[in-house]
């Protein structure tokens, strides 16, 4: 249970609200306020099912432990494997940048460069860079990487929005992929990138579920994009259980 309760606060630690500031000269009226970006969450949770030291699936020697190691989000598979990387993390990182690259690089949303705006080459000719935050850019040269590398936090934020937007048009599904609800049952779905990928919500709880399992909910987004049925496991009563405002809002939305 103690790890079970480490594991739910480090889903809601990892998702971040980006908020938008438009530079615009003068008064902002309606109709410029409403071509304003759609504010999305953004995620720091560790996207790979397998240990950040061992390599070894999570799970396997009991529930995985999640800690945050120079301000980066891992996950282990044991206490044995906290102290190798508190030790030397980079050491680890670099591994975990590798593993992120091989299991994001064919779906990488984007098609042409976020710094340049030139297109991106093939896959195996692109740069990438793995963030502080477990996010994955693709680049047309290492010019661009670099600049970046000097400042993730303002480049994450348009990464974001740019997944976002490549996504949202075709976005696979209109119920949430934790609670099967409608995602509009609130009001505004709740929009998250997690693992690279855009996610829509019913609500932000459900983002904190996905940002818990996100190699586990980036499948099923894959399988309901290639039009293949996907099932929720938990009903919403128990999935909304511990948020008694959920019902409330919902309510109010009808």
């Amino acid at each position: 249970m103690k790890n079970q309760s480490r594991k739910c606060l480090a889903a809601a630690c990892s998702l971040v609200a980006l908020l938008v500031v438009l530079a615009l000269p003068g008064t902002i009226c309606a109709e410029e306020a409403a071509d304003a970006p759609k504010p999305v969450l953004s995620s720091s949770a560790y996207p790979l099912d397998v240990c950040a030291v061992s390599g070894g699936k999570l799970g396997g020697m009991g529930d995985p432990i999640y800690l945050t190691v120079a301000g980066r989000d891992v996950a282990l598979c044991c206490m044995g494997c906290e102290g190798k990387i508190k030790e030397s993390p980079e050491k680890y990182f670099s591994t975990v940048d590798a593993k992120i690259i091989e299991q994001q690089k064919d779906t990488y949303p984007l098609t042409t460069c976020l710094v340049s705006g030139n297109a991106l080459p093939a896959v195996a000719d692109r740069v990438y860079f793995v963030d502080n935050l477990n996010r994955l850019f693709a680049f047309c040269c290492e010019g661009c990487k670099g600049k970046v590398a000097a400042a993730p936090k303002e480049w994450g934020g348009k990464l974001d929005q740019a997944i976002a937007e490549a996504r949202r048009e075709a976005y696979p599904l209109t119920t949430c992929i934790v609670s099967a609800e409608p995602i509009d049952i609130i009001g505004d779905p709740v929009e998250a990138v997690i693992g690279g990928e855009l996610f829509q919500f019913c609500c932000r709880g459900c983002a904190n579920d996905v940002a818990a399992r996100p190699d586990h909910y980036r499948t099923l987004l894959a399988k309901a994009r290639a039009g293949e049925e996907i099932e929720q496991q938990l009903t919403p009563e128990e999935i909304h259980a511990d948020d008694p405002h959920h019902d409330e809002e919902a309510e109010h939305a009808e």
